[in-house]
């Protein structure tokens, strides 16, 4: 998975050539969605610090492009 995408952080931007560690984290939990845990629409690529700040608590999916509330 990590050879097929860009070896950038879905979340922070960040890369392996700036010296940031890259997983491919599970969007869905494999925890508690097993069943997804080699289903390419849920895996993103993140550096080690945003995934392990992310959790098993957060979904987001880091690869659709986010929009900030609008005051």
């Amino acid at each position: 998975f990590l050879k097929d995408k860009q070896r950038r952080c879905q979340c922070c931007g960040d890369t392996a050539e700036a010296g940031a560690r890259m997983v491919v984290d599970h969007i869905k939990p494999i925890r508690l969605f097993w069943d997804e845990r080699i289903n390419p629409l849920n895996l993103q690529i993140l550096c080690n610090d945003c995934n392990m700040g992310k959790g098993s608590h957060d979904q987001t999916d880091w690869s659709i492009p986010q929009t900030l509330p609008t005051a």
